[in-house]
């Protein structure tokens, strides 16, 4: 099994480059979900910047607490992403993260998609070199 996982979500590599966060259908993401997230995020890629291809699962939501301490961390987390591809699968789930899209000051390149097979390609094409030689 792998020691990233958990019962909220699986992180595996979808590249060299590229990290999968999926999370599980039905699913209320709590706060010490999210912290742990951060931990494992920076275990996990030995703190390299990475891309970053998130899947909301069917239902899949996150609490008030889990949702402002996402907004907080990612201004200290903006230099470790190359890129984000996030996948939601409900009008509701694209409202809140076109809220939170809107409201985080992002350095890097962010979209939102309905279809895992449209993110992947996306996040795929984005450029890694780049931003490493700068990081």
């Amino acid at each position: 099994m792998n020691p990233y996982n958990s019962t909220t979500r699986t992180v595996s590599r979808l590249d060299e480059h590229t990290v999968l966060l999926k999370y599980m259908d039905h699913t209320l993401v709590e706060l010490e979900d999210v912290k742990n997230n951060y931990r494992l995020l920076d275990l996990f890629t030995k703190k390299l910047p990475i891309k970053k291809l998130v899947v909301l699962g069917m239902n899949t939501d996150f609490s008030i607490d889990a949702r402002a301490y996402i907004h907080d961390e990612s201004q200290h987390h903006k230099h470790k992403i190359m890129a984000e591809a996030i996948v939601f699968n409900s009008l509701s789930q694209q409202h809140m993260l076109e809220d939170f899209v809107n409201q985080v000051p992002r350095i890097f390149p962010i979209q939102l998609f309905d279809s895992l097979e449209a993110a992947t390609e996306w996040i795929k094409i984005q450029p890694a070199t780049a931003f490493l030689q700068s990081a």
